[in-house]
């Protein structure tokens, strides 16, 4: 889940997220690119939230990832779903 405020409301959102945990962060996979609505704030205030099993977790950094990288983050049985669907557009959440 993440955990982001809104560029032009002001308002407070979570959205759910494919995620997997990497040292010094978290890997997203932007299932519906890089113009949704979520991914744009984060972008626009520079840090969100993640939270992860109770834990919050402060993001500080988006940074974009190579498909390879991405894929290589998710444990088996997702990255076989993730090919399969040829999801191809991740981001490091940079934890801070």
């Amino acid at each position: 889940m993440v955990r982001h405020v809104g560029r032009r409301s002001g308002r407070r959102f979570e959205t759910p997220l494919i995620l997997a945990p990497v040292p010094g962060g978290f890997v997203a996979e932007l299932t519906w690119g890089d113009r949704v609505d979520w991914y744009r704030n984060i972008v626009a205030a520079g840090e969100c939230t993640v939270l992860v099993r109770g834990r919050e977790h402060r993001i500080v950094a988006i940074e974009p990832m190579s498909a390879d990288e991405g894929l290589r983050a998710f444990p088996a049985p997702a990255r076989l779903l993730l090919r399969l669907l040829r999801k191809r557009d991740y981001r490091l959440l940079r934890e801070g």
